[in-house]
């Protein structure tokens, strides 16, 4: 869980607990990641602060020294103000609600997710804006196309609804030095197995 427990006048403590030696090398701002990656790091980072730390001085310390770091990784305050307000926003609601409200929003999800197609595209960032290309592509031929039924009314063989009304484009990174040449998958070779030779 990443977290220290202490004990303080008879009372529990929490915070985060962190490794000397790490070197907090987040992803830097010109690196060839969508822009996404950013948000999703501040946003699960911010989050998992409010989590584990019970005191609000520690909570406040906990966000200077993470947004400190990466302005340390040449993130510009100007690009960083808006999303961390946002993400302790997120936080916030995200913990003052109730465990009902959490399953009905997990079940949301879930029936979100049955009328939703994704399409994943390798991240390039020079391409000249493809999710808003596609995006409007898919409004004006699929999701609204004129004088047609949309794809959502459209049935199958079966007559029964197609149903998909979402398009999520994902993005993935393109393959680095690392996939090119370390080894992932072994195949196994031919013949008996090591432990045939053991005693």
């Amino acid at each position: 869980m990443d977290f220290t427990i202490s004990i303080d006048n008879g009372k529990f403590k929490f915070t985060l607990f962190e490794k000397p030696l790490n070197l907090y090398l987040y992803i830097p701002p010109n690196s060839a990641h969508p822009p996404g990656c950013i948000t999703g790091l501040i946003f699960g980072n911010v989050l998992r602060i409010y989590q584990l730390c019970s005191e609000e001085s520690d909570i406040h310390n906990r966000l200077r020294v993470f947004f400190r770091r990466l302005r340390a990784c040449n993130y510009t305050p100007e690009a960083l103000l808006p999303l961390f307000v946002k993400a302790v926003d997120n936080a916030k609601a995200y913990l003052q609600r109730s465990d009902a409200e959490h399953e009905a929003r997990k079940l949301a999800k879930e029936k979100d997710s049955k009328q939703r197609v994704f399409l994943h595209l390798p991240y390039h960032p020079y391409d000249p804006a493809p999710s808003k290309t596609v995006q409007r592509l898919r409004r004006s031929y699929v999701t609204s196309p004129d004088y047609m039924e949309p794809l959502a009314e459209v049935t199958n063989h079966r007559d029964a609804r197609i149903g998909l009304r979402w398009l999520t484009i994902a993005y993935h990174r393109a393959p680095n030095l690392r996939n090119l040449f370390s080894v992932r998958k072994f195949h196994k070779l031919e013949g008996p197995n090591v432990s045939s030779f053991l005693d």
